[in-house]
């Protein structure tokens, strides 16, 4: 049965580290693909909304991201949902489209670590594979104990969306943390300053 990893996430803006993560997943996890679900609204990040860029340019960048990789598919799915998106509700859709498929959500420790408080988090436990990649300064959660959660032991590019869009606004250099496409793309747009 066909593996699908789900890389939800803002993705503001996409970068190198989302890019190796879902490499390391493909290949560890013997995935058959890697779909990056861009969520226009995270149920979690409603107060900072200011600093999120307009879901059609993190789209388009996301699709620059992942053009040369067949593996890594962008997806647009949760664009006509609900806001804020829930997890649970976005895999429900998605099994519609993809039926008898075998699910696996991927995420950062970070995110991990207040899984808890996904909506229905205990039935995606029950249902689903939860692949953790770690994040500096997190620890594991009590969650751990689920058989469905595998913590990735592999070397992962440390950088969040966060410092980029510092860097950007400071004018640093990018291409350590993102591909070519996506910072012409920016600097075309005037995006992130």
């Amino acid at each position: 049965m066909e593996k699908i990893g789900l890389f939800f996430g803002s993705f503001n803006p996409v970068h190198k580290g989302h890019i190796n993560i879902a490499k390391y997943v493909l290949s560890d996890q013997k995935l058959n693909k890697v779909l990056f679900i861009l969520s226009p609204l995270n149920p979690f990040k409603i107060g900072s909304k200011n600093s999120l860029l307009d879901v059609d340019h993190r789209y388009e960048i996301l699709k620059l991201a992942t053009k040369k990789y067949k593996k890594m598919i962008p997806s647009d799915i949760e664009f006509g949902m609900k806001k804020p998106n829930y997890t649970f509700d976005t895999i429900a859709k998605l099994e519609n489209i993809y039926p008898k498929k075998n699910f696996y959500l991927i995420m950062g420790s970070d995110n991990f670590k207040y899984f808890n408080k996904w909506k229905n988090y205990e039935k995606i436990l029950e249902k689903y594979k939860l692949l953790v990649y770690p994040r500096s300064g997190e620890k594991n959660s009590f969650l751990i104990k689920y058989n469905s959660v595998t913590l990735l032991r592999g070397s992962f590019f440390n950088i969040s969306s966060d410092k980029i869009r510092r860097k950007i606004k400071s004018g640093d250099s990018l291409e350590k943390y993102i591909s070519k496409d996506t910072i012409t793309y920016i600097k075309n747009n005037n995006l992130y300053i």
